[in-house]
């Protein structure tokens, strides 16, 4: 019995030694620091209206930060999660409408319904997404008409907790920009 454990132990030694050593293996490599982005440079586009908030003391589920807290409608059904960019969008009238951050390519839509299907304000619409170092810009398009020339929308942005603002915009048959900004790394 004392043959075979001997052979496995001189086979193991062997090993070692074909190895470099067993146990003296390079420390392992130091990672990087984390990189922080952070905004800059947060412009209103033309045709948008800057809002000033008004805090309450929990959120509305209203695609506003209600709270003042820096992250939109958080424990809302379909609310943003704690992704880097959050988008909260609201409107009043029927249309169907669609919300863009480019170059990134994040984009939601409202689900398509009937016109007269839709008895009230829709329900707000998000968007949340990682976004990488460069220029951004949201804008929101209408889909669907629904009578009315134009749809008067509230778009709220922010971007790693922090409110970038809430803005008013006037949509038509043509996109409307909200926002530029730019995302710089640290």
């Amino acid at each position: 019995m004392a043959r075979p454990l001997r052979l496995a132990f001189s086979m193991v030694l062997a090993g070692c030694s074909v190895l470099a050593g067993c146990g003296a293996s390079a420390p392992p490599a130091t990672p990087p620091p984390p990189t922080t982005l952070t905004v800059a440079d947060p412009t209103t586009a033309d045709g948008a209206r800057a809002m000033e908030p008004v805090c309450f003391e929990t959120e509305r589920c209203d695609a506003l930060d209600a709270d003042c807290d820096g992250r939109i409608d958080e424990g809302c059904d379909g609310a943003p999660g704690s992704d880097a960019l959050a988008v909260g969008l609201a409107w009043s009238d029927g249309a169907r409408l669609a919300v863009e951050v480019a170059p990134a390519g994040l984009r939601a839509e409202a689900p398509a319904t009937d016109c007269e299907e839709r008895p009230g304000p829709p329900a707000p619409l998000y968007l949340a997404g990682a976004l990488g170092p460069g220029e951004h810009r949201v804008t929101v398009a209408r889909l669907e008409r629904c009578g009315e020339p134009a749809t008067h929308a509230s778009v709220s942005v922010a971007f790693a907790g922090r409110a970038l603002g809430v803005y008013v915009v006037e949509v038509g048959d043509a996109p409307a920009d909200v926002l530029r900004f730019t995302v710089r790394a640290e």
